[in-house]
């Protein structure tokens, strides 16, 4: 940014903001030398936006979908989009029996435990014969 760090914005298009900034007592004009100044509030504030954000996993959204289950619940952003703590378990780990990085003391069971039923196809009936239709007799009266 050049011209005073205001860069395009300059020629009035901070009027408003700077009227505002006026107008709550957010810029205030030091007495002893007429130089304009934040206010403390103003200073605390922008120290306390400045902070560093936690890594972006680290952040809870409320309210959102989960890009995995659907479910509306508590969601972080990770590779997979939003998604709840109970969708966000890592790919099968390297070695079977080996603790889940992020997981804490949990332990992956071994294969056989994970082994999903097998379902066993039974045999078809055979189907039941069709009836023959039944006579369809009039009974209108004269």
């Amino acid at each position: 940014m050049r011209d005073g760090g205001l860069g395009s914005l300059g020629g009035g298009h901070l009027d408003p903001l700077l009227r505002e900034l006026l107008d709550f007592d957010v810029a205030v004009r030091d007495p002893s030398d007429g130089t304009w100044r934040l206010s403390e509030q103003a200073q605390a504030g922008l120290d306390r936006l400045a902070a560093p954000r936690p890594p972006a996993e680290k952040i809870v959204f409320f309210g959102h979908r989960c890009s995995s289950c659907g479910q509306i619940r508590p969601t972080r952003l990770r590779a997979a989009g939003l998604t709840c703590d109970e969708c966000d378990v890592p790919a099968v780990p390297a070695v079977w029996g080996a603790p889940v990085a992020g997981a804490g003391p949990k332990v992956v069971p071994d294969p056989v435990e994970v082994a999903a039923p097998v379902a066993v196809p039974r045999p078809l009936a055979a189907p039941e014969p069709l009836a023959a239709p039944e006579p369809v007799t009039s009974q209108l009266t004269a």
